[in-house]
């Protein structure tokens, strides 16, 4: 996975949301480009989600291995969106197995951007709605699913949820971070949001008062209109300025 030419730039990890459409992620990949970033994005399918020991917990240990070997990037910034949000966790796990080796990947991040992060109590919320956002019908029979699937196969599924949304809560990625969310998102609810933003405080990370973890409510639609996305790349660029 290491890439032939040395990259001494700045990388962003964009984290994507449930079957997220190229052109939308491509409106926030263009807020880091526009400031010579590099951008990566990476996804998690259904299927991949719904059995983590080979699907979500691979995609993590790709991307783990990706930053071990490309270590000229630098410094990192990780935005995560609704279930990338549980993916980042998937790796967090992972560097808890090694912590002297992987610590200092985590510490080259410099700054971690969280839009409607779900954890495990959103997923019969959150599938149904990606995969058929305008069939209710079948929202709610995939939503009776999995919640079944998570039931049935809590030693190969949900333990594997639960235990990636306790280490986001006690992170060992002590990077600054900033969280956005809608208080009528029933995906990312903004109530997990505060959740893990007060459990990171609680950890006393070590911020400045102009390198503290904010609590924002805002809206953020995955089809921005031009000011609401002109607010919003605000919020980003300034939350990178102080940090």
């Amino acid at each position: 996975m290491k890439l032939n030419q040395r990259m001494n730039k700045p990388l962003c990890i964009i984290m994507n949301w449930m079957l997220a459409k190229p052109n939308h992620v491509m409106k926030y990949a263009n807020i880091y480009l526009e400031q010579d970033y590099d951008v990566i994005n990476v996804s998690c399918s259904p299927l991949q989600l719904m059995w983590p020991a080979k699907g979500s917990q691979v995609i993590a240990a790709d991307l783990l291995k990706f930053l071990e070997s490309n270590e000229d990037f630098g410094p990192l910034v990780v935005h995560g969106f609704s279930v990338g949000a549980y993916v980042w966790a998937e790796l967090l796990v992972h560097t808890t197995h090694n912590k002297a080796r992987y610590q200092p990947i985590l510490d080259r991040v410099a700054a971690q951007i969280w839009d409607s992060p779900a954890d495990v109590y959103e997923i019969p919320i959150g599938l149904p709605s990606a995969i058929f956002p305008k069939n209710k019908i079948m929202q709610k029979t995939l939503r009776a699913y999995c919640i079944f699937h998570m039931n049935l196969f809590h030693n190969v599924a949900t333990k594997h949820y639960m235990r990636a949304t306790q280490v986001y809560h006690n992170t060992p990625c002590r990077a600054p971070g900033l969280f956005l969310c809608s208080l009528t998102d029933p995906v990312g609810a903004a109530k997990r949001s505060k959740h893990a933003h007060d459990s990171w405080v609680a950890m006393g990370l070590k911020v400045t008062s102009t390198r503290k973890l904010t609590f924002v409510n805002v809206s953020v639609l995955l089809t921005l209109s031009p000011l609401p996305m002109k607010c919003f790349k605000f919020k980003i660029l300034l939350h990178l300025t102080i940090v």
